[in-house]
């Protein structure tokens, strides 16, 4: 929702800014390049959302139904359709108000012209789209009233989702990795807004994932509902509230994980430590295979890119309204997802302009793993018991499967029915 908020007030800017300008340049028969522009760009605005929600309306649909009906000639065919009906109207209704009543084509042209350029979509589209921009670059009503309150609304937007979502929700989140500066937020925004992330659609198995398959097998549906999980950095929890000692309660199962082996060349070195991911939370933690700095991370940043030390063996951390941020193997993220027990962070994707903006642009790790998972809050001892195993299962994936392995005895196979 906030990502389509921040979409379309940063298109309602580009308009109104463009068509800003646009009021002072002489409107005569000639069409100046800035005015041009903003028509194209409004134009752009109004008829891209609508072919777009017609393709998703349409594949909606057709997955109701059944996988052939998306072939390439049902497909061809229903675009045809859409796009003729879209033009006989909108060709009817806009010719009329351009066209001299004499010249004003009667519904029999638009039939014959359907016909035998109607499987010419780039003429069609091109005819109707010329006819929509003489229709509003002639139009004194668009750029004396429609332009003018475009830009108020524009700025009254504006005005209300930043005090909506940066000084109120914001704020009451608490500190997180982005700080709590207005920079911070809109760095938060623009960069949830360029990841793109479907929190509830899982990563995919990596062909050169190691272990290929994920350690939950079973995991009990979760009753009730989803809660609300809003922010970036920080994300947080904001209603279902748990009794102020549940980040303490939770926090006592890393004694459970802790490992200390006898041989310092053991890399399973499982500790407890300040968190890397967000500093100044206690965090179960692996020790890294390169040299780390004071904060546990890896010394040379560069050299730990694209590595599980990238992230400071980061395994999980508690929250203080109870929520938990752990990476899992992406088959299990799949099983947390589908049984109702927690979503992905907005900023979990490993996409290669994702990598080159950040390790290479600006020289420093990704954001957060791509596994890393936000558990919701427990409401009850049943519900600590699921974390309990998710850490385990945690553990088992940023240890490559040595602590906590999966043996003969894991999953008994039930007895033959």
């Amino acid at each position: 929702m906030a990502t389509n908020l921040t979409a379309f007030l940063g298109l309602t800017t580009l308009v109104s800014t463009t068509a800003a300008i646009s009021l002072w340049v002489s409107r005569d028969k000639h069409p100046s390049d800035v005015s041009t522009l903003t028509v194209h760009i409004f134009l752009f605005a109004v008829i891209a959302p609508l072919l777009l929600r017609l393709v998703r309306a349409h594949v909606r649909i057709s997955q109701i139904f059944q996988y052939y009906r998306l072939s390439s000639m049902y497909l061809t065919m229903t675009i045809f359709v859409v796009l003729g009906s879209f033009y006989s109207i909108g060709y009817i209704v806009v010719s009329s108000l351009i066209h001299p009543k004499s010249e004003r084509p009667k519904f029999t042209d638009v039939a014959r012209h359907l016909w035998y350029n109607g499987l010419s979509m780039k003429q069609t589209i091109s005819s109707f789209y010329a006819l929509l921009f003489r229709l509003i670059f002639d139009s004194k009503l668009f750029w004396n009233v429609f332009i003018p309150l475009f830009i108020i609304q524009s700025i009254f937007d504006w005005s209300v989702y930043i005090y909506s979502d940066y000084f109120i929700l914001f704020k009451d989140l608490g500190v997180g990795g982005s700080g709590t500066t207005f920079r911070g937020w809109m760095l938060a925004r623009l960069r949830a807004f360029a990841a793109n992330v479907d929190v509830f659609r899982p990563p995919r198995v990596p062909q050169t994932a190691q272990p290929y398959r994920g350690r939950l097998h079973i995991l009990p549906q979760r009753r009730g509902p989803r809660p609300s999980i809003l922010g970036v950095t920080p994300q947080r929890q904001v209603d279902f509230p748990v009794p102020p000692n549940t980040q303490a309660l939770l926090e006592e199962l890393f004694a459970e994980f802790v490992h200390i082996p006898e041989s310092e060349a053991d890399i399973d070195h499982i500790t407890v430590r300040e968190s890397y991911l967000e500093p100044g939370l206690q965090a179960l933690r692996r020790r890294l295979t390169v040299p780390m700095n004071d904060a546990g991370g890896p010394l040379n940043a560069a050299a730990a890119f694209n590595t599980a030390d990238m992230f400071g063996g980061e395994i999980c951390h508690f929250h203080h309204e109870g929520t938990t941020h752990i990476v899992l193997h992406p088959e299990d993220c799949r099983r947390v997802i589908e049984s109702g027990w927690g979503e992905r962070h907005p900023f979990c994707t490993n996409s290669w302009y994702w990598r080159l903006y950040f390790n290479w642009y600006l020289g420093i790790r990704l954001p957060v793993p791509e596994g890393l998972m936000m558990l919701y809050a427990p409401r009850h001892q049943g519900d600590i018991e699921i974390i309990r195993e998710l850490m385990r299962a945690a553990v088992w994936f940023v240890t490559n499967g040595r602590l906590h392995s999966i043996d003969a005895n894991t999953y008994p196979m039930p007895p033959a029915p």
